[in-house]
This record gives C-alpha cells, sequence and structure tokens, in this order.
C-alpha cells in the first residue's frame, strides 16, 4: 500500500498493517503520479524520512 507522508502517517499505517498488508511504502512529497493539479504536486506532503520517522514510532508501540 502506498501512503504519503504527511500528518497522521502513523495511524493509517497501524490500520494497513492490522488489514495484514504485506508491504506499506512511504512516499515523499515528490512522490506524486504526476496525475494531481499541479499547485498539489508541488506544495502537498513531506519528506519521507519524516513520514517514515512517525510510522515507526507507532508501530513499535
Amino acid at each position: 500500500v502506498k501512503l504519503v507522508a504527511q500528518s497522521g502517517i502513523g495511524t493509517v499505517a497501524a490500520g494497513v498493517a492490522k488489514a495484514k498488508a504485506d508491504t506499506i511504502l512511504i512516499s515523499g512529497h515528490n512522490g506524486g503520479t504526476g496525475a494531481s493539479p499541479q499547485s498539489s504536486i508541488k506544495y502537498a506532503g513531506l519528506p519521507w524520512e519524516l513520514g517514515l520517522s512517525e510510522v515507526h514510532q507507532v508501530l513499535s508501540l
């Protein structure tokens, strides 16, 4: 399951893990598909490192 790094990603990732997904991919602010509006492509999301940190904290509890 591909998730975008944003505030609250840890909670979403916990739900994905509970649903027994094989893989969780965390995409950073530059990992979009290109199908979004230009403003969303440029200004949405956080760096993937921040998302990974939050997901790791939540899933390690």
